[in-house]
């Protein structure tokens, strides 16, 4: 296992966001598709922007997760509201009109009161007197 799976294990979001990968490429590991969503999204509720897209496309695609066109349409959404006038902008906005495609008006007031709405999670860093976090 990489250095930075202790590291995950704690929550740290560009720590889950490379086991995120990990897993979902199966890369020294048993490719796990339900491990990978959940280092992803852990990583993008935390704000690390690399997270938000895989996150929509996990819940878009059902990988690890039935497929969830609300929780897509949210991530895509706080994606392409974070990103200026490009051309991953622009991408971002279509994968977002695509899951709109599969819900109802309502549904898709929800999801974009929740991508306004969205604040991260405040990372808590390991606290560096306890030198027993590297051993976990």
């Amino acid at each position: 296992r990489p250095a930075f799976a202790r590291l995950a294990k704690l929550g740290h979001p560009v720590a889950e966001w490379l086991m995120g990968n990990i897993y979902f490429f199966g890369q020294g590991v048993p490719r796990n598709f339900v491990r990978a969503r959940e280092m992803f999204e852990s990583s993008a509720e935390q704000g690390y922007f690399p997270a938000f897209a895989p996150t929509a496309q996990m819940h878009e695609q059902g990988l690890g997760t039935p497929p969830d066109p609300s929780k897509a349409y949210l991530w895509y959404n706080v994606a392409a509201a974070q990103l200026p006038d490009s051309a991953e902008r622009t991408d971002m906005i279509k994968r977002r009109e695509t899951v709109a495609a599969q819900l109802t008006p309502a549904q898709i007031e929800a999801a974009q009161k929740r991508a306004n709405n969205f604040k991260p999670k405040q990372v808590v860093p390991p606290d560096p007197e306890d030198v027993d976090w590297l051993n976990q």
